[in-house]
């Protein structure tokens, strides 16, 4: 699925087809051209109020909610790549924790004490792995569900691009 960024959007949408400049935008919706430049570039995030002074200076008829459905498309994205990220980490800290269990065993043949707490810590590690399953298929629900939501809110955006472009101001 392609992904869909304000800033690309903001490029392709607004700045091309009426031969507009950053700076243009920046001066028409009264912010520093520096921000616009950088937002244009992909360094910075566009705020809400630039998101509704964008929509109402340049698409009157559904600029806020063109818009606010376009930062909440990207604000997925980015919940998006934080949670494929954080599934790595836990991935990652589960192998660690198979490949050290059995030298833990090793040494603790040697010391009661130690034995003792790895047991326990067996016991705990036994006791979570269905609470680590269970997350692990809700994460794929969220995961399914989030491609769902990204999916009609695309379509979404297409109706309102569409009716933006027909002058009638109404999604036909």
């Amino acid at each position: 699925m392609k992904k869909l960024l304000p800033r690309k959007t903001l490029a392709k949408e607004l700045l091309k087809p009426r031969g507009l400049t950053p700076e243009q935008v920046a001066k028409d919706i009264s912010v520093p051209a520096r921000d616009m430049n950088e937002i244009v570039q992909g360094k910075r995030a566009i705020t809400f109020e630039m998101l509704f002074d964008l929509g109402r200076r340049y698409f009157a008829s559904s600029g806020l909610e063109w818009w606010s459905t376009l930062r909440a498309l990207y604000d997925m994205e980015r919940f998006e790549a934080l949670h494929k990220w954080l599934s790595a980490e836990v991935k990652q800290s589960a192998v660690r924790d198979e490949l050290l269990l059995p030298g833990l065993k090793r040494f603790a043949v040697s010391d009661k004490l130690l034995s003792a707490e790895l047991k326990r810590s067996a016991a705990l590690y036994k006791s979570l792995l269905p609470e680590v399953k269970e997350c692990a298929a809700r994460d794929k629900l969220l995961s399914a569900e989030l491609k769902k939501f990204y999916a009609l809110a695309k379509m979404r955006l297409l109706v309102l691009l569409r009716s933006n472009r027909s002058g009638c101001g109404h999604p036909c």
